[in-house]
């Protein structure tokens, strides 16, 4: 990271520290991820808002608040909680949670369902994949039918992909903002935004087998299975990761078992600037190759010196 640091009235200088401060930070703002519904695609992962030098002023407080990810098999559809940074001297700064499973618009898109699903737009990352997939034929014979869906938007930006064959979609991957897989301490390593993985459905147990869509890297939660002989024939979609904005994956159902969707992963706020020393109080601290990181995994305030 360079091309920051902090200066006073702009003149490039530290002779003391005056409440008249300016830190210069690069922040990460992510929203919450979706979750899936019932014969759904992939939820779409939190949108990611980045900032570069961005100007912060000392003895200022600044609320922070992480968006929440929303919760599994819930009717109303929620996209994930907004992400966002507010003070009386900037501009409001938000980050939009993820777009639901039914091709929900959010930061990042959700996966089309299993019968004509478009795809949700992302404006904060990638767009949902389009599901739709249903394939009806016969094997050893006797006939079978085959639904899949398409897989939520991750935040490299990446599409989720199109429901195809019989399988569900996968999500879209994530990315790493500034490398914070390789900072000591903060958690969840490696990066984040992955989306949710698309349902799949099998009528039949003699047809062949088709799948769920695997959730995006870094975060993204996978998507379930179900056939109709037994509930045994069938799994769980998986929700996104704690504080990755990742989205949950779509659920599945069949004639003789019901299943539960994913939720969508919790958002996070992470303030960085140059130096290893304390400018400012708020989240979790962690220092790392000649920076500093505050690290908000819940709300709070932020507070330059």
């Amino acid at each position: 990271m360079s091309g920051f640091g902090y200066n006073v009235n702009g003149f490039g200088a530290f002779p003391s520290r005056e409440p008249s401060i300016l830190i210069a930070t690069n922040i990460l703002l992510l929203a919450g991820g979706a979750g899936g519904r019932n014969g759904s695609g992939g939820g779409g992962a939190g949108g990611q808002l980045e900032l570069s030098n961005f100007t912060l002023f000392g003895g200022t407080s600044y609320t922070v608040t992480v968006g929440a990810g929303a919760p599994a098999d819930d009717s109303l559809n929620p996209n994930g909680g907004n992400s966002s940074l507010a003070g009386a001297d900037i501009s409001t700064q938000t980050a939009l949670g993820g777009g639901h499973g039914y091709g929900g618009t959010g930061g990042c898109g959700g996966g089309g369902n299993w019968i004509n699903g478009s795809a949700g737009a992302g404006s904060q990352g990638g767009n949902g994949g389009t599901g739709g997939y249903y394939y009806a034929g016969s094997y050893a014979g006797q006939a079978y039918e085959h639904y899949a869906a398409g897989g939520g938007g991750g935040t490299a930006p990446d599409n989720g992909t199109n429901a195809f064959n019989r399988f569900g979609g996968q999500g879209g991957d994530g990315k790493n903002w500034l490398s914070l897989g390789t900072v000591s301490g903060i958690q969840p390593s490696g990066g984040r935004g992955g989306g949710g993985g698309g349902s799949a459905q099998t009528f039949n147990s003699n047809s062949p087998r088709g799948s769920a869509g695997n959730g995006g890297a870094y975060g993204g939660g996978a998507g379930g299975n179900a056939t109709n002989n037994s509930t045994s024939g069938g799994s769980n979609a998986v929700s996104g990761s704690t504080n990755t904005g990742g989205g949950g994956g779509g659920k599945s159902v069949c004639q003789s078992g019901s299943f539960t969707s994913g939720a969508g992963g919790s958002g996070v706020v992470i303030i960085a600037y140059a130096g290893t020393t304390q400018l400012a109080t708020g989240g979790t601290r962690y220092t790392n190759g000649g920076n500093s990181y505050h690290v908000f995994n819940s709300s709070g305030t932020f507070t330059p010196s």
